[in-house]
């Protein structure tokens, strides 16, 4: 009925700058794109459908396949425009069960015509008896041709599985390919100098995360969009802090007793860069506010007991802070929210 993609963060940051957001899929979100699509066209003529977590609920899919098939067949009424199998076969049922029904029904009337001598009666009988063998052989070859469709049936999705898993695999290269080039082209600009890659604006920061994280960075959505939607200014020092926390704090917190040499590092680090790093306070322990410290990460929910700051004050657009969470057990940190302050005793800016 359509065809599917599953595409990562940089396929749908790509598509964000080409379509722009209302056009774009993000996220965790399914979007129909109907034949004849265009960059000029009406957002709502092509729906999207937001979702949470890694599965696809039944009505969720349901929902989505109607749509598609919405699209190739026209009617009103979904049992008209395309019948379940079961009302099929119900039709099916009730049709052949009728026609013997009125068979039957002739041969009795028929055999109650006729003299009752036990000659006749026996012959009547071996009449039925026929009629009913006909029609269990009549039904057998029907369940014979069933079981042929389904053998046929089965081999068909078999291919198509294989075509499937082909599809899957050449998508997998061409993510690894386009990230690689990404990655080579940022690179190829910063060649010369030891300085990193940190842009000046919050467009490229999934992707960013993705591809410096070094699979040790996890930006939580909340983080992203609290981001966008802050008036901070100096935006490559975000970047910057992010990248001390792979470069620095997990090796930090992953050293053995004895190596002072990445501790001193990491606070080498945080003094070129201007930061302090340390825990939240109280602020994550008071019942009021205790909600906007605590994450979904990996099916459980955390708690922001970690930030980065830079500056005094509750507000302007210099004054930086970075909440995160440090999973031990995969050496990870999750950010959950940057660059400006959540709500605490002092600041009550929520």
């Amino acid at each position: 009925m359509a065809h599917v993609a599953i595409v990562d963060n940089v396929v749908s940051n790509h598509l964000i700058r080409i379509f722009g957001r209302d056009l774009s899929v993000y996220g965790s979100a399914v979007r129909l794109y109907r034949p004849g699509f265009d960059p000029g066209a009406d957002q709502y003529q092509h729906r999207v459908w937001p979702r949470k977590g890694p599965q696809l609920s039944k009505w969720l899919a349901n929902d989505i396949f109607e749509e598609a098939c919405a699209i190739s067949v026209d009617a009103d009424d979904l049992e008209d425009r395309a019948p379940s199998f079961q009302t099929v076969r119900g039709h099916l049922a009730a049709a052949r069960l009728a026609s013997s029904e009125q068979r039957l029904a002739a041969l009795r009337e028929r055999a109650e015509s006729i003299a009752s001598s036990k000659d006749e009666q026996i012959s009547q009988l071996q009449a039925i008896r026929a009629e009913l063998e006909s029609a269990l052989a009549e039904y057998k070859s029907k369940a014979g041709d069933l079981e042929s469709q389904q053998k046929d049936l089965q081999a068909e999705l078999q291919a198509v599985r294989i075509e499937r898993d082909s599809a899957l695999e050449e998508a997998r290269q061409l993510r690894y390919q386009i990230t690689n080039r990404w990655v080579e082209e940022a690179a190829s600009e910063d060649e010369g100098s030891e300085a990193g890659y940190y842009p000046d604006s919050w467009d490229e920061l999934e992707l960013w995360v993705e591809t410096y994280g070094e699979g040790r960075l996890v930006l939580h959505p909340k983080a992203a969009k609290a981001a966008r939607a802050s008036p901070f200014k100096d935006i490559p020092l975000a970047y910057k802090a992010m990248e001390y926390l792979v470069r620095y704090y997990i090796p930090m917190r992953t050293r053995s007793e004895d190596d002072a040499e990445a501790y001193q590092q990491s606070l080498q680090a945080l003094a070129e860069l201007g930061l302090e790093e340390s825990d939240v306070g109280t602020a994550d322990e008071i019942r009021r506010y205790k909600k906007e410290y605590e994450r979904l990460y990996d099916g459980k929910t955390v708690t922001l007991d970690r930030h980065l700051k830079r500056g005094v004050g509750f507000g302007g657009e210099y004054q930086f802070r970075l909440y995160f969470h440090y999973d031990q057990e995969q050496a990870k940190v999750l950010v959950g929210h940057l660059p400006t302050h959540l709500t605490n005793r002092l600041s009550h800016n929520g």
